[in-house]
């Protein structure tokens, strides 16, 4: 057997330009392959289930092109409707804060939902005038809870004539009006929060009939949706800083 250190010099060099040619080559033919050709970047295959005991059909570009996309559903449009004014009683909530909370985190969180339920109300209204669905009039309760003189006939009522999930009665809208300092910031996180899960539910109730399946339907329930569990926790996180937890 020949030592290493007995190859001649030409052997090594050589060798050496073998294996780069080699590198080289394999580096080319790597750049130059079809990343579809390759079993771990291939594109995906895309099948069409069948009924139980059926084989799926795969689809082609062509038809996912030809695919129409799911259309609203009179679950998405009562969503819409209904979330609107109950959106507007939490800015009515809102307003209460500024001549009665003495908290700075309190007038901080009351703006964050203002600005929120707003933004979504334009949303909301926009979703159903580009459907030609009736969206909610501006003001559609006309500050009856500021007047502390609710309408039980007004847009707060579903169809079977109960109040929308969470809203606040008359009398929880007076005692909030009627509050100040500690006892108006607990009093507003823990009807607040009320009333979010209340929106949270209508987003479940949209999803559970039959809504919530077209692509922009669906997008801004989850973004009230969103919305309402983050300002809920923070709703939290300001109780326990004056000192009243809420369940």
């Amino acid at each position: 057997m020949i030592s290493p250190r007995r190859i001649p010099n030409v052997w090594l060099t050589a060798a050496g330009v073998l294996a780069a040619i080699v590198l080289a080559v394999g580096l080319i033919a790597l750049l130059d392959r079809d990343p579809a050709e390759s079993s771990g970047d291939a594109a995906p295959n895309i099948v069409q289930p069948a009924a139980p005991g059926e084989a799926g059909s795969e689809l082609s570009e062509q038809d996912l092109e030809d695919i129409e996309p799911p259309p609203y559903t009179a679950a998405d449009v009562g969503f819409m409707q209904d979330m609107i004014p109950h959106h507007e009683q939490a800015i009515e909530m809102t307003n209460l804060v500024a001549e009665r909370s003495e908290s700075e985190d309190i007038a901080l969180l009351a703006g964050r939902i203002e600005i929120s339920q707003k933004g979504e109300i334009a949303l909301m209204n926009d979703w159903l005038s580009a459907r030609g669905e009736e969206p909610s009039s501006e003001g559609s309760h006309g500050g009856a809870y500021g007047d502390h003189a609710m309408s039980h006939h007004g847009s707060h009522e579903m169809s079977d004539g109960e109040l929308m999930p969470g809203m606040l009665t008359e009398s929880q809208f007076a005692r909030l009006s009627a509050a100040s300092g500690g006892e108006f910031d607990r009093l507003f996180c823990d009807l607040m929060i009320q009333h979010h899960r209340g929106a949270l539910a209508m987003v479940d109730e949209q999803r559970a009939t039959g809504g919530g399946i077209e692509a922009e339907g669906y997008k801004v329930s989850a973004d009230i949706e969103a919305d309402q569990r983050i300002e809920i926790s923070r709703m939290r996180q300001v109780l326990k800083g004056i000192g009243s937890p809420s369940s």
